[in-house]
């Protein structure tokens, strides 16, 4: 998985734990034709 990834090279590994957290809850949810993105902001790059 993407986020396991991304877990590996954050500097802030708890925050990423309850991101997982809201996203899975989210994706438990989703009913039909329902859809839910997740994206990723790189700050270092402004």
């Amino acid at each position: 998985m993407v986020f396991n990834e991304l877990m590996s090279i954050t500097p802030y590994p708890a925050q990423l734990d309850k991101a997982e957290q809201i996203i899975n809850y989210t994706l438990s949810r989703l009913e039909g034709e329902e859809s839910f993105a997740v994206a990723r902001i790189d700050t270092g790059s402004f």
